[in-house]
């Protein structure tokens, strides 16, 4: 029998962080899709606490469809439970594993959605801290920023001083233990595209310390036998990837960057050639046009996991 919240019921465990697990649910009074993160009270002390209390704060101030939303909280004598919106395609993380890497057409519309829910983060004054592949949660080929377990709410001066996150994705001067802003944000932001466009890291190591350094002291490499990038997607790479984060690309500067026109500039000159084209066969031009610049995302099936939830539903409701 599946455990039951208040008006939520938790179906099936899809996930498990250090702190609790994730469940997918549904709410019984309008059969809406959840998902519901279970935090265990008896581990929240001290820092763990506030970090909880951070991410509730956040992910109440901010609206935006490329957010995960925050729905509700439940609180029981063991547990909090965060009643969370629910996405259909897991994480970018378990993508890639099966795509190896994705085409820069494909890389630059999540880029694009991702800077969107960054927007957002940056006009609330809010660090994620933790921005990675497995944090951009998808939904129907929509690219929504999730786990904001080790996100700030920044103070007047902007600094913060804690060294968290995921060492791959963290800018050096986290790794380095300094003073950061939330410019190491766009560091991380940098590595998910490369890693999305090449299918890893831009700089690897077997510990931090010689990740510092090859950070500090290798070259950015673009592997164009891997993907042949744009130089709109280069420029773009190589200045969220700049080391000193003074000279590193300003949140401003990103917002208004090439990238995230130049697709929609791409479509309109082919669409002009495609015009343009003395070729007799114009509606088969057109047809490939269409068919090249509408392409849907594979979606996850879950047709016959749907059907076994509507049983449960039905023996719960």
């Amino acid at each position: 029998m599946p455990k039951q919240v208040d008006n939520y019921i938790l179906e099936r465990k899809i996930g498990a962080g250090q702190f609790g697990e994730v469940y997918k649910g549904f709410n019984k009074l309008n059969g809406q899709d959840i998902a519901v993160k279970v935090v265990k009270r008896d581990l929240l002390k001290g820092k763990f606490l506030e970090l909880l209390e951070n991410e509730i704060k956040v992910l109440k101030s901010c609206n935006n469809p490329n957010i995960i939303k925050l729905y509700d909280m439940k609180k029981t004598a063991n547990n909090f439970y965060l009643i969370l919106e629910y996405c259909n395609e897991g994480d970018m993380g378990e993508y890639l594993k099966q795509k190896k890497y994705i085409t820069e057409d494909e890389a630059v519309e999540y880029l694009i959605q991702i800077i969107s829910g960054f927007k957002t983060l940056v006009k609330n004054n809010i660090m994620h801290r933790d921005f990675k592949l497995a944090n951009i949660l998808k939904h129907n080929g929509m690219a929504k920023i999730a786990d904001f377990g080790f996100s700030k709410l920044m103070g007047k001066e902007g600094m913060t001083g804690t060294m968290l996150g995921s060492p791959l994705n963290m800018a050096p001067e986290v790794l380095d233990g300094t003073m950061y802003n939330n410019k190491a944000d766009i560091w991380s932001i940098g590595t998910v595209f490369y890693e999305m466009l090449f299918g890893r890291p831009p700089f690897v190591a077997s510990n931090i310390i010689e990740l510092i350094k090859n950070i500090k002291t290798k070259p950015l490499q673009i592997p164009r036998k891997i993907n042949n990038i744009s130089p709109e997607a280069e420029d773009v790479l190589r200045r969220m990837l700049t080391v000193d984060p003074n000279e590193r690309i300003s949140w401003d500067e990103l917002f208004k960057h090439k990238i995230m026109t130049y697709r929609e500039e791409k479509i309109k000159k082919e669409l002009e050639d495609t015009l343009k084209s003395q070729d007799l066969n114009l509606v088969l031009n057109l047809s490939k046009f269409y068919i090249n610049n509408n392409k849907v995302v594979q979606h996850v099936a879950e047709i016959s996991k749907k059907e076994e939830l509507n049983k449960d539903r039905k023996s719960v409701v």
